[in-house]
């Protein structure tokens, strides 16, 4: 982190209550000790959840379905996967390349019970 986003994660002074300037502190140091590595597959796992929420697939995330939004984090981790896996172990490689395919196949299923929905909705 550059040093002006050191200070833009700093506490103003006297604008921050005691209890948000030891969690921004702690978030400093977690920050600190933490790799490029960690933070992509921290960013992958994230966006792997959201991609299941946006492909609406249970009940309680029927309402959340948007398939735009869910190929997008599909292929955002997709796009991410070649540069992470050079910072991981080749299991854990192997683990995240069986996550994108398994989440392009929901999207394939989430994407056919849609079309079959819309067709069965126009007749």
């Amino acid at each position: 982190m550059d040093e002006q986003g050191a200070k833009d994660l700093e506490p103003e002074n006297g604008n921050v209550s005691p209890e948000e300037s030891e969690m921004m502190t702690l978030l400093q140091e977690q920050i600190r000790r933490m790799t490029v590595g960690d933070h992509l597959a921290t960013m992958v796992q994230s966006l792997a959840a959201l991609a299941v929420r946006k492909m609406g697939m249970s009940e309680e995330t029927l309402g959340e379905k948007d398939l735009q939004q869910a190929q997008l984090a599909i292929d955002a981790v997709a796009a991410l996967l070649p540069v992470l896996s050079g910072s991981r172990s080749q299991e854990e490689a192997t683990a995240y390349r069986n996550m994108i395919s398994e989440l392009r196949m929901a999207y394939v299923t989430a994407s056919a019970q849609e079309t079959q929905g819309s067709s069965e909705a126009q007749e």
